[in-house]
């Protein structure tokens, strides 16, 4: 079975134009939990390897 995990992330970013993703400060509200009124659910499955061995890379997803 595949292993995955669940992550939140924005689209803000910085002064000089960088994304902040989960460096976000508007993520967390000050107890500690999720803001849940900010940024977008993602999660990400790390797919086997193909038949012939070959590495295949993770299926993410957000919304």
């Amino acid at each position: 079975m595949a292993e995955g995990r669940t992550f939140k992330r924005c689209s803000c970013r910085d002064d000089d134009g960088k994304a902040l993703g989960q460096q976000c400060p508007k993520l967390r509200r000050p107890g500690g939990g999720w803001s849940y009124r900010h940024g977008i659910w993602n999660y990400q499955i790390e797919l086997p390897p193909t038949p012939d061995g070959k590495r295949r890379g993770p299926l993410r997803r957000g919304g």
